[in-house]
């Protein structure tokens, strides 16, 4: 994009924040109404922000069921931005063809535009009351959509993608409501090694260097 586009576009945005600002005679923003950051962002080519879901954590049920409505919210809107983006790339996607053929040009050009979908089947099993402030909720999920006509599910993962994956979601309760404190993954290959089979998803480590040469 040029300099003086780029100009341009800014100017649009502050003159129509001004008029947004000054204006007397500016109707009064509904709830549902579209938010002047939103306005903007679409005019400049932007995907619309993520909306902040209905929060409940009187109960552990409910703090995790709003747990997976931010989720969703989430990965919907990283989906719209990879779409935005996707189709901002065309010419540059199709110029890979001038440069690479065979495996190698596969391999690239299923690196642009791999907006994955994301729809999460979740099942609560069992809500289990450890003490008064401590409880485990035990989970199923499973991919809504699942694998592509072209894609292979691998052998180590076709248990999981035909019965779901096991989770646990330890909830602890604070004097604001209950919060999420650890999420446990069931591992099969945990059992194979003989260690323990539930993985923490989150772990608070160093982060760590790693420069990948394997695709140029």
């Amino acid at each position: 994009m040029g300099t003086n586009v780029q100009k341009k576009m800014v100017g649009w945005v502050f003159v129509a924040a001004a008029v947004a600002a000054c204006s007397d005679k500016a109707p009064v923003e509904s709830p549902n109404s579209p938010s002047l950051k939103d306005t903007v962002a679409a005019a400049v080519g932007g995907a619309p922000s993520p909306v902040v879901p209905k929060i409940d954590t009187s109960t552990p049920d409910f703090a995790l069921k709003s747990w997976w409505a931010y989720l969703d919210e989430q990965q919907e809107y990283e989906y719209r931005t990879c779409q935005k983006l996707s189709s901002e790339v065309t010419e540059f996607r199709n110029s890979l063809g001038l440069l690479l053929a065979g495996d190698p040009l596969k391999a690239r050009q299923s690196l642009f535009g791999g907006c994955q979908k994301t729809k999460i089947d979740r099942q609560i099993k069992k809500v289990h009351m450890e003490t008064e402030t401590r409880s485990v909720i035990e989970v199923v999920m499973r991919d809504a959509i699942g694998p592509k006509p072209d894609e292979v599910v691998p052998n180590y993962a076709k248990k999981g993608v035909e019965h779901g994956f096991q989770y646990r979601y330890v909830l602890a309760k604070t004097p604001e409501g209950w919060r999420i404190e650890d999420v446990l993954q069931w591992s099969e290959t945990a059992v194979v090694l003989k260690r323990d089979p539930w993985d923490r998803v989150y772990r608070d480590e160093p982060k760590r260097y790693f420069f990948n040469l394997s695709l140029q």
